[in-house]
Formats: C-alpha cells, sequence, structure tokens
C-alpha cells in the first residue's frame, strides 16, 4: 500500500498526457462519406399548389425515402422514409408542409411536418379501395377520395374524417386549374362537372370506350392553360405492369369529345402555358405536340430524357417552358420547353446501387450500376457521368468483370435481347455507354416455354480475351441442365466444358497451371485440367451456410484467391463469417472472430498487401481484418448500415480508399487519412 500511495503522483500526472494523446486519435477515426451519386427511381412527384416552387419526390419501393425541393427541383434534401409502397403524392392546396400519400395496398396517409412523420387517415373510408387523392383549394380547402367502386368521399378537416359524396359510380376525378370545378368520369365514359365542391353535378358528353376493361384504367385528366375549355382525358393502368388506353380531346368544355391517336405507352401528359402539349411515356422519353394533340414530333435518339422512361412531368406557373421530369432515371430539368434536358437531382441520394467495380487505369475508374442507370467516376466518386445504352434494357443489370488491360472494357449479365425468360452476357467497350450482347449459345433459349440464366463469369488472368461463363437452363422438350463454355473470340465460336449444377460463382487462380475453382451453394470443386474434369474439396466448410435458403444469392464476391499465393483461398458464408484455405481449397478453417453471425457477400483483398482484409456483409456493414489481433472489426462510422447489403470494393491505385454501395448511393472511406 505504501508503495502504491508513493506511485500516485506520477499516475496522475501520466493520465492526462494518456487522454490528450487519445483524444486526437479518435478524433480521426476514419470515416465513411457519401459520393456525388445522386439521382434514384423516382414513382412519384408532387407540386404545392401553394408554393410551386416546392416539390416532393417519393423514391422507389427498395429505397422508400422521401425528398423535398424548395428551389424549383435544383437541390433536393432527405425527408424521412414513406410509407410503404407509395404510388401517389398530393400536396395540400394551401400548406405546403401537409402532403398526403396513396400506398399500393390503397391505404391513405398524411404528413403535416413535409414528410418527416405520417400518420393514416383512412379510418372512414372503404378497406383497401382508395384509387386516387384529389385537392381543391379555395377558402375552405376539401380534401377527395375516389375508391376502386367508384364512390366519391370528401373531408373538411385535411383527411380526419371523411363524408360520402351524392354522385353515380366515378371512376376518376380532377380539379380545374384557376375555376376550382370538378370534373368525373364515370365507369361508362360520360364526364359530370361540379361547381359546389361535389354538392350538385352537370352532366356533360362523354366519350366512347371501346374496350370494356378499360374500367380497371383510371382516367386522367390535363387542362390547357392557354386555351380555356380545352382539356384531354388519357387512360392508363398500373399493376405489376402498365396497360394503357385511349386519348380523348374536348375544346368546348367538356361537351363533345373526339378520340387522338396517343403517342405509344402514354403516361402522363401537360399542356404548357402556350397550349404545347408534352407527353410522357414509358421507354420512349418525351414528344411534343404543337396541334391539340393530333400529331406528336418524333423521338430523337440523340436528346432523349435519359432512361426513355417519364412517369410524371409538372410546369411552373410564372416560368413560361420550364419544366420537371420524373421517373426511373431520376429527376431532369428542361427551361426550353422540353427541347433539351438535364439532370436535377442535386441531394437526391436515392440510387440504389446493384453492382460496383473498380479498374486498373489511372485514376482509377469506378463504375457504379444503379437502378437509374449506369455511372462511372474517375476521381474517386466526387463526381459522376451518367451513361447509357441507346436502349435502356439493352444494358446488364450486374458489372461481372472489368478488363485488367482495357478498363473502359466491360462485361455483365442481363436480360437477353433474344427472350424475355432469359439472362445474357454483355460487353461494352466505351465504360458502359453501349453495351452488345455476346451470342453465347445457351442464351438464345428455343421456344416460348424455354429459359436460361447465368450465373458464373470469369476471366483467364494470363490471357483475359479467354472467357468462360456458366449457368443453367430448362429448354422446351430437353428439360433442365447445366451448362460452362469458353471462348477465345468473343463467342464468335465456343468450347462446351464440363458443366456444374448450381455454378455460382467461378474463379481461376494465377499462373500458368492455375487451377479453376467452382462454387456452388452446397459445396466447393476444383480443376486441374481448365474444367475439363472436376474434384470436390473443401473440407470444413460449412455446406448448409453457403446460401440463404428460400432466396437467391450470388456468390461472386464471396470466393477469392490471394494474389500473392495462390493456396490461400477465402470462403464468404450466410451466417458464419468467412473460412480461409492455405493449401489450395483442400481444407478450411473458420477465421470469423468478430463475424460470426454475418453474412457475408463480398470478401477483398488489399493488391499490395495480402494481410489486410475486408468484408461487405448484409445488414452489418463492413469489417477489416486484424491480423494481430486475429480478429475482425466493424468499419461502419459513416455507414448507412440498413441501407448496405455488402457491395464493396478497393481502389486498385489507393488501396487504402473502399468504396460501399448502399440502397442510397455509393460511399467512399480514406483510411490512411
Amino acid at each position: 500500500m505504501t508503495e502504491l500511495l508513493r506511485r500516485r503522483p506520477l499516475l496522475l500526472l501520466v493520465l492526462p498526457v494518456l487522454l490528450v494523446l487519445a483524444a486526437p486519435v479518435a478524433a480521426a477515426t476514419p470515416r465513411w462519406v457519401r459520393t456525388n451519386l445522386f439521382g434514384g427511381w423516382i414513382v412519384a412527384l408532387a407540386q404545392a399548389p401553394s408554393a410551386p416552387q416546392t416539390l416532393y419526390a417519393a423514391a422507389s419501393y427498395s429505397t422508400g425515402e422521401m425528398f423535398r425541393s424548395t428551389d424549383a427541383g435544383a437541390t433536393w434534401h432527405r425527408r424521412g422514409l414513406l410509407p410503404p409502397h407509395t404510388l401517389q403524392l398530393t400536396v395540400h392546396p394551401t400548406d405546403p408542409q401537409i402532403v398526403y400519400g396513396l400506398a399500393s395496398l390503397a391505404t391513405v396517409y398524411r404528413t403535416r411536418d413535409g414528410g418527416i412523420t405520417w400518420s393514416r387517415i383512412d379510418a372512414d373510408l372503404p378497406e383497401q379501395s382508395v384509387k386516387a387523392i384529389v385537392a381543391s383549394g379555395g377558402p375552405r380547402p376539401v380534401l377527395f377520395a375516389v375508391t376502386s367502386g367508384g364512390l366519391l368521399f370528401s373531408s373538411l378537416d385535411d383527411g380526419d374524417h371523411w363524408q360520402a359524396l351524392d354522385h353515380g359510380p366515378a371512376l376518376g376525378l380532377a380539379v380545374e386549374p384557376g375555376t376550382g370545378s370538378l370534373f368525373a368520369m364515370t365507369w361508362d365514359g360520360m364526364v359530370r362537372k361540379s361547381g359546389d365542391l361535389g354538392a350538385t353535378w352537370v352532366g356533360l358528353g362523354g366519350v366512347v370506350l371501346e374496350d370494356n376493361h378499360l374500367v380497371t384504367h383510371y382516367p386522367h385528366f390535363a387542362f390547357d392553360p392557354a386555351r380555356p375549355g380545352t382539356l384531354y382525358v388519357w387512360y392508363f393502368g398500373q399493376d405489376y405492369f402498365f396497360d394503357y388506353g385511349p386519348l380523348f380531346r374536348s375544346r368546348d368544355g367538356g361537351a363533345t369529345w373526339v378520340k387522338l391517336t396517343p403517342p405509344p405507352n402514354l403516361l402522363d401528359l401537360v399542356a404548357l402555358p402556350d397550349g404545347t402539349l408534352l407527353a410522357g411515356l414509358e421507354h420512349g422519353g418525351v414528344l411534343r405536340s404543337s396541334d391539340f394533340g393530333e400529331t406528336w414530333s418524333p423521338f430523337d435518339w440523340e436528346n432523349p430524357v435519359p432512361n426513355a422512361s417519364i412517369y410524371r412531368m409538372v410546369a411552373f406557373p410564372g416560368k413560361p417552358g420550364t419544366l420537371l421530369a420524373a421517373g426511373p432515371g431520376g429527376l431532369w430539368a428542361s427551361a426550353d420547353h422540353g427541347v433539351t434536358w438535364a439532370a436535377s437531382d442535386e441531394g437526391l441520394a436515392a440510387n440504389e446501387v446493384a453492382s460496383l467495380a473498380t479498374g486498373p487505369a489511372v485514376p482509377t475508374f469506378l463504375v457504379a450500376k444503379a437502378d437509374s442507370g449506369f455511372f462511372r467516376s474517375t476521381d474517386q466518386g466526387r463526381t459522376w457521368l451518367r451513361v447509357y445504352s441507346e436502349v435502356s434494357w439493352e444494358q446488364p443489370w450486374e458489372i461481372e468483370a472489368i478488363d485488367p488491360r482495357h478498363p473502359w472494357s466491360l462485361y455483365g449479365f442481363g436480360e437477353s435481347g433474344h427472350s424475355y425468360t432469359s439472362s445474357g452476357l454483355f460487353r461494352s467497350t466505351t465504360g458502359g455507354r453501349r453495351w452488345r450482347e455476346l451470342p453465347v449459345s445457351y442464351s438464345y433459349a428455343p421456344g416460348s416455354h424455354s429459359s436460361s440464366w447465368m450465373t458464373a463469369f470469369a476471366l483467364d488472368p494470363q490471357n483475359p480475351d479467354v472467357l468462360y461463363v456458366g449457368g443453367g437452363y430448362f429448354f422446351h422438350y430437353q428439360g433442365p441442365g447445366d451448362f460452362l463454355v469458353r471462348s477465345d473470340d468473343g463467342f464468335a465460336t465456343e468450347t462446351d466444358l464440363t458443366p456444374l449444377h448450381g455454378l455460382q460463382a467461378l474463379t481461376i487462380a494465377p499462373g500458368e497451371d492455375g487451377a479453376f475453382y467452382g462454387l456452388t451453394c452446397k459445396r466447393l470443386y476444383q480443376s486441374h485440367d481448365r474444367a475439363t474434369t472436376w474434384q470436390r474439396v473443401g473440407r470444413g466448410l460449412p455446406a448448409r451456410k453457403l446460401c440463404p435458403k428460400g432466396r437467391w444469392w450470388s456468390l461472386r464476391n464471396a470466393l477469392v484467391i490471394d494474389p500473392g499465393d495462390p493456396k490461400r483461398l477465402y470462403v464468404g458464408t450466410v451466417g458464419e463469417g468467412v473460412y480461409v484455405s492455405e493449401d489450395g481449397g483442400a481444407t478450411f478453417r473458420a477465421m470469423n472472430r468478430g463475424l460470426e453471425t454475418a453474412q457475408v457477400v463480398t470478401v477483398l483483398i488489399d493488391p499490395t498487401d495480402s494481410t489486410k482484409l475486408y468484408a461487405g456483409t448484409r445488414d452489418h456493414g463492413v469489417y477489416r481484418w486484424s491480423a494481430q489481433w486475429k480478429r475482425w472489426f466493424p468499419l461502419n462510422n459513416g455507414l448507412p448500415k440498413h441501407q448496405y447489403r455488402g457491395l464493396l470494393a478497393i481502389d486498385p491505385n489507393d488501396p487504402a480508399v473502399l468504396y460501399a454501395g448502399t440502397a442510397g448511393g455509393v460511399f467512399r472511406i480514406d483510411l490512411g487519412e
């Protein structure tokens, strides 16, 4: 005790010094930062009638977030999570903070704080039947609900309570700007009008509906601001896919109607202040008409609205020719009546990244496949260039490899252009700008009841012109099967190899006699004769933990070979962390301290130091291996783990920099800072 008391003054002096030294270390903890990969798949867009510069955008169901702009779409800010599966947004006519959301299950929600919090307000409405929400301004704003059974309801207290209106079956409802008059379309195509908020109705003319199934379509109205009395009605329905109907026009306030030839796949229609009509199309961008919809300008492939699908457009009073368009490609603005367009999604962090890869170019070539298209960056994600193929569906959904000699040469799997039920192998030599499907024989599924799917791809590390691709098929009259093929000439010719049933990943060890490794959801195989014969290896791997039960799972990034030691392999598992082999895959042991229960999607090795390992996991975030402590440590400071599904890439020119793909874009961390 005497000795301890004698040392206490020294301890008191040392402890403050240690605390002072520790503070800078904690402050310098590496942190993930969001890159400027803005945009996302927008399913709904709404403008505040009382403040037209204020807009709300609903991101895709997978992201489920709401964004707001108060400067006509120039910049966006996240507000909060939307109600599940929101399909429609309607802003209160006098209070831009109040927004109504209609979900796919016909439920109605309301926010009073601009999208931060939501509450359900459809207790007085028929369950699961609301088709649309419409708001009318004036001294006393009124909210209307249209049900799938043709009933109309109104609310005088912002949706707290609803009352049924005495009106015949109505399929659709709209408010005429300026007058506040209600226009209702009945099931049989008759138009009715109300000037007293639905208390009384006057019958007008009607449209001729030739197809009985149009009762499942919702009629939409557009009013010409330059020519009072001119209005348009067009039909389309939405279930799993869009279903399109006819287009009608009236020039006498709805008394008489003529049927027009609609643009193909018409989703939205906007009349500009000068009367010009703009049509937003699925897979067709925006078309223009200057003659009341009689004729439409041809689609301009040189200057389309990118991604070629437009769900919703809004114009801005007092700004003639200014427009904002929304769709799977994000948000786009035009200041010249829709002639030219530019992205308008700064701050809109809703791009769900499906695939992420880096190439060895200088500067580093970073490419991301998101739900709104292909993007690439050459400055570590500080800026991104959106790149597209000319036709949006002729591009892959997943990047499989980048040619190490030519980083602008990319390979990926996507929907085959020859069969809707088959996948194909695509190649781009322009960094993702344009893609061409390679003629792999198995992607040409014969017959309407046949299909094929590609699951594994590899470049020969000794000669990247040699390509390997494997997968499975079901051919009519032949039944199911598996395939594995090789080509040295871009699949002008190909050689069949010995396939593995359920092949999920194919990896080739470096060296002239490098072994081939094939991983399925049940086991690991090895070949020493370039996939002519296979031997089962992988003793010690948890066979039941390689893929989750009942769900498709990609093992493409879960099997890696140490570039400095071809005998060392790593395999990521579902729920048991990472396993390592040091004898060429013959046996494995767990190296999962700290990752005992994680679903490992990606395993990365630092190309300059193979002792530095990283693991991208589903919902748990990113982990770093410590060779000193023999365990995994989380590396999640600043990373939104709830949006992370395990996509991870390393910068080959600066291995201290990692990239993570999330449902909200790409994040970057610099471990060297």
